[in-house]
């Protein structure tokens, strides 16, 4: 199983927990998703393009990680919904 299967998930908090490795694409199957809480890890790589199709989120909290690049203005549009972002 993967974090797609979580299908009826609305929230997602594993901050502070020592993950390591990318954030799954994956999480971009989880359309009822509405807060995202990532920080304090040692995730890498750049923020998954599936996450910005995740049109219900409202939280979103990565920092304190070792992600790279930039996030895109049209990823920011379509998170309309998007209130924190951290």
């Amino acid at each position: 199983k993967s974090i797609g299967d979580l299908q009826n998930l609305q929230m997602l908090y594993l901050d502070s927990n020592e993950l390591r490795g990318p954030i799954p694409e994956t999480i971009g199957n989880c359309p009822k998703l509405r807060e995202v809480h990532l920080f304090k890890n040692h995730l890498e790589g750049s923020i998954p393009d599936s996450l910005y199709g995740l049109n219900k989120l409202e939280i979103l909290y990565l920092d304190n990680n070792d992600l790279v690049g930039s996030i895109p203005s049209d990823g920011l549009e379509k998170l309309s919904n998007l209130q924190f972002l951290y």
